[in-house]
């Protein structure tokens, strides 16, 4: 049975839209002629689909300004059992100068990734490549790539408004910085944009503008900032690091884990306890050994000392016994052959540590001789005894 479905205008499909250019008013229909497919749409209505275009457009031109504003991405990779300190140190042990790391990350591939805001910095960090070691003396696989900012930053009217309050919590007699209840300060709350510092792009303009001065602060006043996560405030450490009390209390932090993202920080005093990760511990001594493991130089912990060693008394009568009381076994001698054995070993120790102990590099230099590639050890023992002598 033939069909005598209808074929659909496939011309309307490939039809384009046309502006037409000799209309004048604004909603006047604009029409547009494609393989004798007439289409009648209204100004408005293009004007929305061409602003949907600028949009995009925007959006690809800040991605391209970002990148162009030097923002690099660093990638250290296999560096999983490597902590960012330890990176970090590396780096600036072999550069001779500061690196100013922002959101260093572990990836799920091993990876170890951190950001830098100006490319010259960039490009010093990947000459380290293969370069830099570590305490450990593990060299250091570095590959970097221009990105976009780690999190969208702020616009440049509200970062200067951003510098002004910091300036105005500074104290310089005391080197400390009040940013406790941010948002409650009178110039954030009469500011048209809302910036408390649990925002992401918040603490990352703070840590770019204390990325110069951050060595005059001690101490800093983070508490009642509704603070869960501690990524971007760990940014700090990196510019902060005479840092050495800390106020985070009533925040809303429940991991541990989060707060040693801040061991970078030698802390001698923190206030941390109202946070829900305290109910985790079982007991104060609990509590207290944990921040010990983080932050071991504390002696001020919530107000109260810290007391490092505790002793613990099963009550056991222990006598106490001095080292002359206790019977020693008798110290036996050393079994040579032969005297001439015996000054042979002695000239070699006497020289052998003579070398080994001196200061003096050219001293050392003359053990080289005593060790080759090809050098065995061996031992010859003579076991031609009798039953007696066991």
């Amino acid at each position: 049975m033939a069909s005598h479905m209808r074929r659909p205008n496939t011309n309307v499909y490939r039809s384009r839209l046309v502006y037409g250019a000799k209309s004048s008013s604004t909603n006047q229909p604009t029409t547009s002629r494609s393989s004798g497919v007439r289409r009648t749409v209204n100004k408005s209505v293009f004007e929305r689909i061409s602003g949907r275009l600028s949009v995009s457009k925007r959006q690809k031109n800040t991605a391209a300004t970002a990148r162009a504003g030097g923002w690099t991405r660093i990638t250290v990779r296999n560096g999983k059992d490597l902590s960012g300190s330890e990176i970090i140190a590396a780096l600036e042990d072999f550069l001779k100068s500061p690196v100013h790391p922002f959101c260093i990350s572990n990836l799920d591939n091993g990876d170890v990734t951190f950001y830098v805001r100006k490319s010259e910095e960039g490009s010093a960090i990947l000459s380290a490549s293969r370069r830099a070691t570590t305490s450990s003396g593990r060299k250091l696989i570095i590959e970097t790539q221009s990105a976009s900012p780690p999190c969208i930053e702020l616009v440049d009217s509200d970062k200067e408004v951003l510098k002004q309050v910091l300036d105005s919590l500074f104290c310089a007699g005391t080197h400390h910085l009040n940013l406790g209840c941010f948002s409650q300060n009178t110039v954030i709350r009469n500011h048209r944009e809302y910036m408390p510092v649990n925002r992401n792009s918040v603490m990352l303009a703070i840590a770019t503008l204390l990325s110069e001065q951050g060595g005059l602060i001690h101490s800093i006043d983070l508490s009642n900032n509704r603070l869960r996560y501690l990524d971007y405030l760990a940014n700090l450490v990196s510019f902060t690091k005479n840092v050495i009390a800390l106020d985070l209390n009533e925040n809303q932090v429940d991991s541990l884990d989060e707060l040693r993202k801040l061991s970078g920080w030698k802390l001698s005093q923190l206030n941390v306890k109202q946070n829900p990760f305290y109910k985790n511990f079982k007991s104060e001594s609990e509590y207290h050994r944990a921040m010990l493991s983080v932050f071991p130089q504390l002696t001020l912990l919530d107000g109260v000392p810290v007391v490092k060693e505790e002793t613990v008394n099963f009550g056991l009568d222990v006598p106490t016994v001095s080292a002359a009381q206790i019977n020693w076994p008798p110290a036996l001698g050393s079994f040579l052959v032969n005297d001439e054995l015996k000054d042979l070993l002695i000239r070699f120790f006497m020289e052998y540590y003579s070398c080994f102990d001196s200061a003096e590099t050219s001293q050392r230099e003359k053990l080289l001789h005593a060790y080759t590639k090809t050098s065995l050890f061996s031992l010859t023992a003579d076991v031609s005894y009798s039953t007696k002598d066991w």
